[in-house]
């Protein structure tokens, strides 16, 4: 793929990238959260987080084709999703904390489950634009990142 700077970089494929998130969703399991997160705020510096640093592949700024600084990374890794989480979050406490004591909970439960719905269409959304033309997924658009492979061969 050429960026808008004219580098030409191999972007990693689909299976690479599900693979570097079901390592960094183990790391993250197996450290409890605390050795994950601390070894990603080292390896975002680089345009990387734990499981993309393992298999030798790495976020670069779609525009200028330098790896993504540690900011551009936690946008992408933190806020972007914390943002789309906030869709069911919202409505969730607002029930819990409005509609939940009363005696008519259904207003509460359906919108609830509308939020949970939304939710899951943006993140399966997500995952299905990683297999278009471009193997982007809509975080990388909204962040202007795109991921390649290290590891593929020079030609």
């Amino acid at each position: 793929m050429k960026l808008e700077n004219g580098t030409t970089v191999e972007l990693a494929s689909p299976g690479h990238r599900i693979g570097a998130i079901a390592v960094d969703a183990g790391l993250n399991l197996v450290t409890l959260g605390i050795g994950w997160f601390i070894w990603s705020l080292v390896t975002w510096t680089r345009g990387q987080t734990p499981g993309k640093s393992l298999l030798k592949i790495r976020v670069l700024n779609s525009t200028s084709g330098t790896p993504a600084k540690w900011g551009q990374m936690c946008i992408r890794q933190v806020l972007i999703p914390s943002a789309i989480g906030l869709t069911v979050m919202i409505p969730y406490y607002t029930w819990v904390f409005k509609g939940f004591s009363t005696e008519n909970v259904t207003p509460g439960i359906i919108a609830f489950t509308f939020c949970v719905g939304i939710y899951l269409a943006i993140y399966i959304l997500d995952f299905v634009w990683l297999f278009g033309p471009k193997s982007r997924r809509l975080i990388d658009y909204w962040a202007g990142t795109v991921v390649i492979n290290e590891a593929a061969p020079k030609d």
